[in-house]
Parts: C-alpha cells; sequence; structure tokens
C-alpha cells in the first residue's frame, strides 16, 4: 500500500505507475492524480496558445516601416531604445521563443514573420525542426493546435521511446503502444518485440497525422536502432524490419 503525495490517499500499488528512479519502485503520485495533472497542463498550455493566436498583430504597413528580413532574423530599420538601426530584433526568451517590441507590445516574431511574408495571420503557425529561435521561412508552417502539439518529443523514461512502453500487468517482455491525438488515447495493440510496438506505432501515428509527426518518428527510428539494435524504415519508406544485433 502506498499513499498518494498529491490526494493523500492511500492505494494499492497497481494505482501507481513503476518507475526505476524511485527507491519504492513506484512513482509517488496516483495514477488518477497524475492524469489530472497532464490534463490541467495542456488547458493551460491551449489557453497560452489561443491567447497569443487571439493577439492582432500590427498592421503590414506598420511592421514594414519598423522592420525587414533577412531570411533569418528581423532587422529593426529604426532604432529602438539601446536597438540601434540595423540590429536584430527581439530577446529569445526562456521559453526558446523569440519576442519582439513593437509599439510597447510583445509579439512572437516567427507571427511577424508570416504576416510580412504572406500578409496573413493563421491560427497557428508551427516550427518544423523543433528549434523555436530558427525563424527561416522554410522552417515555418501553418498547422493545427492538435498538430502543433504533435510537433514535440516526450518520451517514455524507461523505453526511451515515444508512444511505447512496458506494460504493466501483462507478462514480462510485452509491450504496448498508444498514440494521443486531439486529447485522446488511442490504443494501437499489445507486442511481444519492442521493435514491433514501435513499428505499429510509427505507421498508425504517420497515418493519422501525416508530417507533423515525423520529428517523433525519426526519434524512434534512431532510438530503436541505438539502444535496441534494430533497423526499421519510416513508414512512409515501407521497408521491412531488419535486425541489427540484439533483440529486446
Amino acid at each position: 500500500m502506498y499513499k498518494c503525495k498529491r490526494c493523500g490517499e492511500i492505494k494499492e500499488k497497481d494505482a501507481f505507475h513503476k518507475s526505476q528512479k524511485t527507491k519504492t519502485g513506484y512513482r509517488g503520485v496516483c495514477k488518477r492524480c497524475s492524469s489530472d495533472q497532464q490534463k490541467l497542463r495542456r488547458s493551460k498550455r491551449e489557453t497560452r496558445l489561443l491567447t497569443n493566436r487571439k493577439k492582432e498583430l500590427p498592421t503590414i504597413d506598420r511592421l514594414n516601416e519598423l522592420f525587414e528580413y533577412d531570411g533569418k532574423n528581423l532587422i529593426r530599420i529604426v532604432s529602438r531604445g539601446c536597438q540601434k538601426a540595423g540590429s536584430i530584433a527581439g530577446k529569445v526568451e526562456n521559453n526558446g521563443y523569440i519576442r519582439v517590441n513593437v509599439d510597447g507590445e510583445l509579439y512572437l516574431a516567427h507571427r511577424l514573420i508570416w504576416k510580412m511574408t504572406y500578409r496573413e495571420e493563421p491560427a497557428f503557425i508551427d516550427h518544423i525542426n523543433m528549434n523555436k529561435s530558427d525563424n527561416r521561412i522554410e522552417n515555418l508552417r501553418v498547422i493545427t493546435l492538435s498538430g502543433n502539439c504533435q510537433n514535440r518529443l516526450r518520451f517514455d523514461g524507461e523505453s526511451g521511446l515515444i508512444g511505447i512502453s512496458k506494460h504493466e500487468y501483462k507478462k514480462e517482455g510485452v509491450w504496448v503502444a498508444k498514440f494521443r491525438f486531439e486529447n485522446e488515447d488511442i490504443h494501437i495493440g499489445y507486442y511481444d518485440c519492442v521493435s514491433l510496438a514501435t513499428v505499429a506505432y510509427n505507421e498508425k501515428a504517420w497515418e493519422i497525422a501525416g508530417e507533423v509527426v515525423k520529428n517523433k518518428i525519426n526519434h524512434n527510428l534512431k532510438v530503436i536502432n541505438e539502444r535496441y539494435g534494430f533497423e526499421i524504415s519510416a513508414p512512409w519508406d515501407k521497408t521491412q524490419v531488419k535486425k541489427k544485433s540484439k533483440a529486446a
């Protein structure tokens, strides 16, 4: 029996996720509380994204008066405080995004760049390579909210893979594959080999979400090769799984 650090309830060990980082072998927060925390974080993040989206950008004429775009950065045409004409506009924040001051308001640099280039204000703009300060126009794309959430690497701490984990209640060596899309967990299946689970996840993620999950799939391909010794092609290549050195 274990006590949840969040709700304070005493529960069976099956109510907790396993963890190799704790002395007990289980996380300190129960599954229900962990799920609630995840939902709260997602809600806060979506609210933040929607707030950024609703903020109306300066007009094209005003942006062209203040900046020019050199293909990578916004360059100031007009001096502002310590930022002189000819200098790169904006500052990289702790979250990796660049924000630029325009007439006393802060705006995300990549949104200003998109408007200056395409004369439009889409709801969400994504950095394809996940580098939030890489504002080359070829690294930006219009995306949906769910697609924007997909282009993030959050992997299982034990397996190192995205969407793949050891199943807690079944026999040793069984892997489970799940894909999260639009706030819903899609169960893909159980597999005796980590390579088969990875193939199944990659194919399902590619089928449902397409290009926006390419970074996740590439992450899985790298981990399955380097850690588990399997050579697996991307779902867009349609090649069979090959055993490289060792099984998992």
